[in-house]
């Protein structure tokens, strides 16, 4: 045994066992470690192992992420509705898909933008509305009270301080290419004093829209990529709206200027060329030999740049106009856009909700646990830069993931649910799913402040991290009265919870209702969830994982819960946290770890020789047990793919005809330059 297990050693020893203290040693009927490379790869019939090999499929962010893109095919779900989008960012596809998905998500929160200053603008309306009346009845002389009424509204236009500092509204420019970029500060208060209309870029607010749309036409069709024939000719941001959008950073209460000159694109950095279509990949021998061709496709080209800077002039023209109140249509536009978007998307939950959209996203090393190197940003330049993606250095080893914004909170904080997951075998698939789970929580409490996104105490639950908080001893009260000691709660403190909550909530969509109409939220809706998504994980990885016999996996699940209590997988652990760090550890783990010992021994034996009442299994229960497959596809994995065919050679008139080509354009450059140094001696 390598590890700290001392649980597991007792247990055994009190069977009658015998403990074999050399590690290196190859007598054994049981071999326990830490890590699957401790063990040999060639194990006795007799012997037993709790590893299998090449776990990589569902263990590393990276393998979990692809292996996720396929569950479809395994089952009847998507990886949509159980794991927060996440890109690898060593795919060049992935790594796309990801800048699509961060700057579509920068013109969403736009339009929530707008929806939440009016609703805000509403209700202070209402407030005022009502300190006036309270203060019209108060008044009992009426002559004296319009004198005094008179004079207070002539000293609010006069002497009273508006709410923020004002600027004047910038007038249309003629020629917007001369007109510098305006910062940000310079443009706050352009609201004007608090009983004003709200101010609005309308130019911003429809390229917003117009990007949501072409957003909602591909969540409505899976296929819109492939019907225009690449996937990348029609990019979901263009260059130019992602401008607008980046410079006004969620804003749109106020006018904009884009920068003078065309900024390098991000794609341009990264290398990420459109695909060429047919009349781009002809053979380089016929390109070499088209001089009329080479001189078309520059004049095309100048065509494009001068289209794009007529494009840019007007762009920004329309984003220098002062800003004017939103009208009743455009403003029904957003409504009815945000409103298909939060029922076709499936994880519209976790991009913000009703009281803020950042936008942020979680950068993860790829094949590392414990919190390791995991990083926060609402910004795309930072993140790109945290993880050297622009230069193409260890951006591979990086997958970035959607950062759940509506998550729930407790006591104010972040928290997950470790969940054990035990895997007895992979032909035929069987799956035992431990009937307790614990909450991990943050040592301090949330905030979405850009400032805090650096704070691992704030954002990160993992109790390697988060032990070394100063504030990790403290005595936490929840909502409920409930402590909540060294940032840990039992199963059965978290369920209370749930039954105390939905007690006081108002169930507003058809998810709080289902939670609202039970008894028992966690044991009824949410651990059935988890149990489901446990078993289609595993499902999806099946035919990446070597099918060893006598072998089983522990595999830690740490789930998060959104606002309507709906869980989501974060990651999926190898050899989870066995230590007895805090008192809710300790029982779990001594409980677990021995009820494995019954059903990797006791229940084993009995399936192969059958002899009286089925042995207690403890706290596992049987989850999944699928069919035998004969040959499963991890057993084919071993093969070598090859090709074989003949090399292709262009026929002999074509390279002769474009020899000739090259001759003459090289004829052409020659006369081309000689022409040149004869215009130079002249003048």
């Amino acid at each position: 045994m390598t590890g700290w297990y001392p649980c597991v050693k007792d247990a055994l020893l009190e069977r009658g066992w015998h403990f074999n203290d050399d590690r290196e040693s190859t007598f054994y009927d049981l071999k326990w470690t830490l890590r699957s490379n401790d063990i040999d790869k060639g194990i006795k019939p007799n012997q037993l192992t709790n590893h299998f090999l090449k776990n990589t499929a569902i263990t590393t962010k990276a393998g979990l992420t692809r292996s996720l893109c396929e569950l479809h095919w395994h089952c009847d779900d998507h990886s949509d509705h159980v794991y927060p989008r996440a890109y690898d960012l060593s795919s060049p596809h992935s790594f796309r898909g990801f800048l699509d998905d961060f700057r579509g998500l920068e013109a969403e929160k736009c339009l929530k933008n707008v929806i939440r200053s009016l609703a805000g603008a509403s209700s202070s309306d209402e407030s005022s509305s009502e300190d006036s009346s309270e203060s019209d009845s108060e008044v009992t002389d009426p002559a004296a009270s319009a004198d005094e009424m008179n004079m207070e509204s002539t000293d609010d236009v006069a002497e009273a301080p508006a709410p923020a500092p004002v600027a004047e509204a910038p007038a249309p420019a003629d020629d917007a290419s001369d007109i510098d970029s305006l910062e940000m500060d310079e443009l706050d208060g352009v609201l004007g004093d608090k009983e004003a209309p709200l101010l609005f870029n309308e130019e911003l607010l429809r390229i917003a829209l117009r990007v949501c749309r072409k957003k909602l036409r591909v969540l409505v069709d899976d296929d819109t990529e492939l019907d225009g024939g690449s996937g990348y000719s029609d990019r979901l941001v263009t260059d130019l709206e992602w401008e607008a959008l980046r410079h006004a950073q969620g804003r749109v209460d106020c006018s904009l200027a884009l920068p003078k000159d065309m900024p390098p694109t991000l794609d341009d950095l990264l290398h990420l060329k459109d695909v060429p279509d047919e009349e781009e990949t002809r053979s380089s021998l016929d390109q070499a030999g088209s001089i009329l061709a080479r001189a078309r496709e520059d004049k095309l080209e100048r065509i494009r740049k001068a289209e794009l800077t007529e494009r840019r002039k007007e762009a920004r023209r329309n984003l220098m106009r002062a800003p004017s109140p939103l009208k009743d249509d455009l403003r029904k536009e957003i409504e009815a856009v945000l409103a298909q978007l939060s029922s076709l998307d499936p994880q519209h939950q976790l991009n913000g909700g009703p009281a803020s959209t950042r936008n942020t996203w979680i950068a993860k090393p790829a094949a590392k646990s414990r919190g390791r190197g995991i990083a926060t940003f609402d910004d795309l330049d930072r993140l790109l830069d945290h993880c050297d993606a622009k230069t193409g250095g260890s951006g591979a080893l990086w997958i970035v993931q959607k950062y759940m914004e509506s998550q729930l909170l407790i006591a104010e904080r972040k928290f997950d649910l470790r969940q054990w997951v035990l895997v007895t075998d992979w032909n035929p698939l069987t799956i035992y799913f431990y009937d307790e789970c614990y909450a991990r929580f943050t040592s301090h409490k949330f905030t979405d402040a850009r400032e805090s996104l650096e704070n691992p105490f704030v954002h990160l639950v993992n109790n390697s991290i988060q032990k070394d908080g100063e504030n990790f001893h403290d005595d936490i009260e929840a909502e409920n009265g409930v402590s909540i000691e060294d940032c840990m709660w039992t199963q059965e403190d978290f369920a209370g919870f749930l039954d105390w909550k939905m007690a006081r909530t108002d169930a507003t969509t058809d998810r709080l209702r289902k939670c609202k109409d039970s008894d028992d939220v966690f044991t009824d809706v949410v651990q059935p969830e988890m149990r489901k998504i446990a078993v289609e994980v595993l499902q999806a990885a099946r035919d990446s994982i070597e099918h060893r016999k006598n072998s089983w996996e522990l595999y830690g699940y740490d789930f998060m819960v959104d606002a309507e209590l709906r869980p989501w997988l974060i990651e999926v652990n190898s050899s989870p946290a066995c230590d007895y760090s805090t008192a809710v550890t300790e029982r779990y783990v001594k409980k677990a770890l021995v009820d494995i010992l019954k059903v990797t021994i006791d229940k084993r034996e009995w399936e192969r020789t059958p002899v009286g009442d089925e042995p207690d299994t403890g706290g596992w229960q049987l989850a999944h047990k699928g069919p035998f497959v004969e040959t499963p596809i991890a057993s084919l994995t071993g093969g070598d793919i090859y090709a074989e065919g003949k090399k292709v050679e262009a026929p002999r008139a074509i390279r002769a005809r474009a020899r000739a080509a090259a001759k003459a354009a090289a004829a052409a450059k020659r006369l081309r330059e000689e022409r040149k140094r004869r215009e130079v001696a002249e003048r």
